[in-house]
């Protein structure tokens, strides 16, 4: 394998080539459409139905990665596994439905066209994505990728085998939402996601998961009293859910699209960590981190 090759549907950006880190990078160029546009219409063509076709055929970008000489023999699997937390990584940078449907993995004969040897059906397909705004990305964007992808990286290697990493842990469950078709398993999953950072305690998880938000996002004492308002009506919520109930109607009845606001909590909360490497070093492993978490930055309210 020279080199992998993953389309990027539904994803805008500035300029022609951007390097991520570690041999990846974002790519547009005459000979990546015409690798993608052969694996669709011949090589592989009884993989994609016609819609699927038409979306990969229209992709300008392509997520990229080349190995360097110094790198060991990788499987299949690493690469896409790699590919896949890049884009989780993404839509935390950017509330962006980008998704995917295969992953090229392509060699050069000599100096001729790459030619592709192996794909691999790989599909992150997000609900109801034509209704989402598709954001244009910039190259400010992609220096916050860079940088929270600096930091994922230790997370997901933390977070194996019998490791646990509460970082990655939230990452995972904020994309499980993105990708849920079911409007109530998404809002759990974000739920869950802010649990992972906020909670430490198996009792009085709404107070906690509250008073620990607030302290962390709230920039003001007026701030503070809404998100702790915020958190405390989706922990809420999220018990409704849980417990196969019913949302009363003073929530139903609100005006609030908690949809929307969990999800933006979520993004927001694991994007100031990724940004800030004392705060994911802290989130290392498991136990009582977040109370550690809080201590260390004086903000516990």
């Amino acid at each position: 394998m020279d080199i992998a090759i993953m389309p990027l549907r539904r994803y805008i950006i500035e300029g022609q080539e951007h390097e991520i880190s570690d041999g990846f990078k974002i790519s547009s160029s005459s000979e990546l459409r015409d690798v993608v546009r052969r694996v669709v219409t011949d090589q592989f063509a009884e993989f994609f139905d016609h819609i699927a076709r038409s979306q990969l055929q229209a992709c300008k970008y392509c997520l990229t990665w080349e190995p360097g000489e110094n790198v060991a023999a990788v499987t299949d699997e690493s690469v896409l596994r790699s590919f896949g937390r890049i884009l989780q990584i993404m839509r935390i940078v950017k509330p962006t439905p980008v998704a995917t449907e295969l992953l090229i993995l392509a060699d050069r004969n000599g100096t001729a066209d790459l030619r592709a040897e192996r794909v691999i059906r790989c599909e992150t397909r997000i609900p109801a994505s034509d209704e989402i705004p598709v954001p244009e990305w910039n190259e400010r964007d992609v220096e916050t990728l860079k940088s929270y992808w600096q930091q994922a990286k230790k997370a997901y290697s933390r977070h194996q085998g019998p490791g646990f990493d509460a970082l990655a842990n939230a990452i995972n469950f904020h994309e499980f939402a993105w990708r849920a078709e079911d409007p109530w398993v998404r809002f759990m999953n974000f739920a869950i996601s802010l649990e992972s950072i906020y909670t430490w305690s198996f009792s009085k998880i709404s107070y906690f998961l509250s008073k620990a938000l607030a302290g962390f996002l709230a920039r003001s004492n007026k701030e503070r009293q809404e998100y702790y308002k915020n958190a405390e009506r989706i922990y809420e919520i999220r018990s409704c859910i849980a417990h196969g109930k019913g949302l009363p109607s003073n929530i139903l009845c609100d005006g609030v699209d908690w949809g929307k606001k969990v999800q933006e909590l979520s993004r927001i909360t694991l994007g100031r960590i990724l940004g800030n490497s004392k705060y994911a070093n802290i989130l290392a492993g498991g136990g009582k981190i977040p109370r550690r978490f809080f201590n260390a930055m004086g903000r516990w309210p």
